[in-house]
């Protein structure tokens, strides 16, 4: 005789909605994401109300349409970012691929091991617990997952995205910065130290009659008025293809993470990242 299992939706809903949660807060931590907390709320509501298709008989090509589509939706309003496009897809494709790992993992366990009261269904899973025993373990799990943050973040505090505002006369640039132990530059001159960043990141700030030195400078051409940009120099870098120089000057301002910081500003025409970051920051900074 085939057992049913009665399915309530404020459980299934509440169970979706915690699981959709740590799916992206996985994806956050293994992509070095920062992302917006009303995305991710409004990421996670989407997860628990597509919990829902649990209730629906489908074909095995409609669940794959459907799932598809919830899918591309959901990592649409998480990690779409207009500015940076492109990220989307490898942000996204991590998702996907952790969904498979819990995926697999459900069907894993409903095949061979299968708690009393499980249902899964449509890729989703359903567990007949009581709302106190839900509250104990979502404390529980949030207590693990915030050891274990709190570990990871010990480990890598240093390497992490960064928030950078640069600052020169009445303009001000904000970008993203990644925190590298492998930047060990520094000025001779001040001895203070560099961050490397994309030309197009810090352009804003930059005098126009200035703004060639950054793009096809000489170390033949005669150095701009320190007026329009203080403390211009050239900085000697070493990278993988090589020895070089890189035209680097200082701003009025250095924010990183809403602290102000004394640094150089080297400037690069190459891309750092795929979007992700558009600075390099000295762990001596940090």
């Amino acid at each position: 005789m085939q057992m049913t299992t009665t399915i309530y939706l404020d459980i299934l809903i509440l169970i979706n909605l915690f699981v959709t949660y740590f799916l992206l807060l996985a994806t956050q931590k293994l992509m070095n994401l920062r992302l917006k907390k009303w995305r991710v709320l409004l990421g996670t509501l989407m997860g628990g109300t597509y919990s829902l298709l649990i209730l629906w008989e489908v074909s095995a090509l409609e669940l794959v349409l459907v799932k598809l589509g919830m899918g591309i939706s959901l990592v649409a309003v998480v990690f779409l970012d207009l500015r940076h496009p492109q990220r989307v897809w490898k942000d996204g494709l991590c998702f996907f691929a952790v969904n498979f790992v819990f995926a697999g993992f459900m069907a894993a366990l409903w095949m061979f091991a299968a708690p009393r009261g499980m249902q899964y269904k449509n890729g989703v899973a359903y567990f007949n617990i009581s709302a106190l025993t839900l509250a104990v373990s979502t404390v529980a799990a949030y207590l693990v997952i915030s050891l274990f943050s709190s570990l990871l973040n010990r480990r890598n505090r240093l390497e992490e995205l960064r928030e950078v505002v640069l600052s020169l006369g009445d303009k001000q640039v904000r970008l993203t910065g990644l925190a590298d132990s492998g930047n060990k530059l520094c000025d001779l001159f001040s001895g203070l130290p560099v961050i490397v960043c994309e030309y197009d990141a810090v352009q804003g700030i930059l005098p126009e009659g200035a703004q060639r030195f950054f793009t096809d400078f000489s170390e033949k051409d005669p150095l701009p008025d320190w007026k329009a940009l203080p403390a211009f120099r050239m900085i000697p870098v070493q990278a993988v293809n090589g020895r070089g120089s890189l035209p680097a000057f200082r701003p009025e301002d250095v924010q990183v993470d809403r602290i102000s910081r004394q640094a150089m500003i080297a400037v690069t025409t190459q891309p750092l990242s795929d979007g992700h970051f558009q600075a390099v920051l000295p762990t001596a900074l940090i």
